[in-house]
């Protein structure tokens, strides 16, 4: 397909949305490279910094609670019985007393809930070309639920049995070796899940790539879902054992790559309007299949007992006579199913 010349109206209202978006931090003197919060104004801004170490008692299978409004968060799950925070604090203002003097208002808070703990901090009131933040590394017991949010800050999540939430507005987010759920949020930054053990796992971000790197299913576990969304962005999954899957992109690739395992009545919701559909099956997959794109190719490697009219851009059908519902849908691409 020849390429045309010159942006397309979805893609020019797409540059202005991150030029705006570019602009409004600047206005506000914010400046965010990967979940790093900076404050820039002017020449000879004085910063202040302080570290404070927090613990408490946290028993296994508790849930921790993290906020952080501007500021990265790292947890790493370990075979401890406490909740370890080591808290680093900044502060930015014209002159080092001033910038002291915000320093010495942060309060920083692990308090005790009805379901584990809560970390937080208190925010004081900061002046025109002033600014304050807090970043959290925090070690905790393997079994432990997370639920993490900052505005501005990345997010880096080790080594949990349990279930994960996440959430952060500009930055990456970055989960290793995760048994549990996964529910993971960012609006500008890419997701990247390795050495995965979750069943259930629900990737979303509006301007960035998803990345899942599944390890094998244990004996106890049984396939779940796998919902992965991004409006502007790549999506690859690798070793997925999943029986649901949904995955959408506005402008992306998709690519798919099932665990080699039998799993009964797989459904899966392949959808980009500007990118190509790869998907790999899971062994022995039968059922239905519906692949269409308006400008592209769509291609299978299986036999298949055509329904309607089949065209090198429409393929509707069935492959052997499970229960199994795979759409597979591109407007500007191709689709290969393997």
């Amino acid at each position: 397909m020849k390429k045309s010349k010159g942006f397309t109206l979805i893609e020019l209202w797409v540059v202005i949305a991150i030029i705006a978006v570019l602009m409004a931090l600047c206005v506000s003197g914010c400046v965010v490279v990967d979940g790093d919060v900076q404050r820039v104004f002017t020449m000879g801004r004085k910063e202040a910094q302080r570290t404070e170490v927090l613990s408490h008692p946290l028993p296994d299978r508790r849930t921790l609670k993290i906020e952080s409004s501007f500021g990265s968060i790292e947890v790493t799950g370990s075979a401890t019985t406490e909740c370890r925070v080591e808290a680093s604090v900044h502060a930015r203002a014209k002159s080092m007393d001033q910038a002291q003097r915000i320093l010495s208002q942060v309060k920083l808070q692990l308090d005790e809930t009805a379901t584990g703990l809560h970390l937080y901090w208190e925010k004081p009131a900061v002046g025109k070309g002033e600014s304050v933040g807090v970043s959290f590394v925090v070690l905790v017991p393997r079994h432990t639920d997370l639920d993490c949010l900052t505005s501005f800050g990345k997010i880096k999540i080790n080594n949990i049995a349990n279930d994960v939430k996440a959430h952060t507005g500009f930055a990456s987010i970055r989960c290793t070796r995760i048994e549990g759920a996964l529910d993971l949020e960012t609006k500008h930054g890419d997701i990247r899940c390795r050495e995965i053990l979750s069943t259930d796992v629900t990737l979303r971000s509006s301007f960035g790539n998803l990345e899942l790197k599944c390890l094998d299913l244990q004996p106890y576990q049984r396939p779940g879902y796998a919902s992965l969304r991004t409006e502007h962005g790549t999506i690859v999954a690798e070793n997925l054992a999943a029986r649901q899957i949904e995955a959408h992109s506005s402008f992306g690739n998709i690519d798919i790559h099932c665990a080699p395992i039998e799993i009964e009545s797989v459904k899966a919701d392949l959808e980009t309007s500007y990118g190509s559909i790869d998907f790999d099956t899971p062994k022995r997959f039968a059922g239905k299949i519906h692949m269409t794109t308006s400008y592209g190719s769509v291609k299978t490697l299986f036999p298949v007992t055509v329904e309607g009219k089949a065209s090198t851009t429409r393929l509707v059908g069935r492959i052997g006579e499970g229960r199994g519902d795979l759409r597979l849908h591109t407007s500007f691409g191709s689709i290969m199913l393997r």
